[in-house]
């Protein structure tokens, strides 16, 4: 499990969101931004306003500080190709144990327990696109990884290859 890609078999296919890396950027900037308003609202002398930002700031830095563990997830198939804004790591199928659905206030987050040691962890992290169907039933990201781990771990897939 390193950056090296290994011989894929497929077209990678991306499973989280394509608003992961910019939602992280921006949730680190608005956090930092209202931070600075926070601060600069004390020389207005306006004890309420600056409380409220500073809680509002609090919030957001929580919020951002949680979803910084947020990873790009791809898969061809028989590999899950994880990355963020430093790293890449590139998990054979056979090796996932688990697949669930966390909900998050504001989002979902879909969670893949592996067996090895990763970079990022025994945990991936990763926030699916949004589907209204998955809102009362369950999501069609979190179905479609546990066939293909079951398919992976059926036909003897070897780690290595």
């Amino acid at each position: 499990m390193d950056d090296a890609p290994p011989q894929l078999r497929g077209e990678l296919r991306t499973l989280s969101s394509q608003w992961t890396e910019p939602r992280k950027v921006m949730g680190f900037i608005f956090a930092g931004l209202l931070t600075l308003v926070a601060f600069l609202s004390l020389l207005e002398g306006d004890l309420a306003a600056t409380l409220v930002l500073f809680g509002a700031s609090v919030v957001f830095w929580l919020r951002a500080w949680v979803g910084r563990r947020l990873s790009v997830v791809e898969t061809d198939g028989y590999w899950l190709a994880v990355s963020n804004l430093s790293k890449t790591a590139w998990i054979p199928l056979s090796q996932v144990i688990s697949v669930s659905r966390v909900w998050f206030p504001g989002a979902q987050r879909i969670y893949v327990e592996v067996g090895p040691d990763t970079p990022f962890g025994r945990e991936i992290v990763f926030e699916p696109p949004l589907n209204p169907a998955a809102l009362v039933g369950g999501h069609p990201v979190v179905e479609e990884l546990r066939a293909l781990v079951a398919r992976a771990k059926g036909t003897g897939q070897r780690s290595g290859s």
